[in-house]
């Protein structure tokens, strides 16, 4: 169930948001008045965001007991990566 929930809010959400934001980014580097400060927080939106998908697709292949593992981590994973 968490799957499913997961990918429509991804394909409701992020790629529409992920499309929206490559096309302000191509917009922007065609567009000499955007501020450069602008440009930038563009593109690192978009890269959040397209991270974020990847994320996504990454996580969906694993098998349901190795996610539901990670799951159950929760914030000790930042712990074990040092973060």
């Amino acid at each position: 169930m968490l799957t499913l929930i997961v990918e429509e809010r991804k394909r409701r959400e992020i790629d529409p948001t992920v499309n929206v934001l490559r096309q302000c980014v191509l917009d922007a580097a065609d567009d000499r008045k955007t501020d450069p400060e602008v440009r930038l927080r563009l593109q690192q939106m978009l890269d959040f965001m397209e991270l974020t998908g990847h994320w996504y697709t990454e996580l969906k292949q694993l098998p349901k007991p190795t996610l539901v593992r990670l799951m159950k981590l929760g914030a000790k994973v930042a712990k074990m990566i040092g973060g």
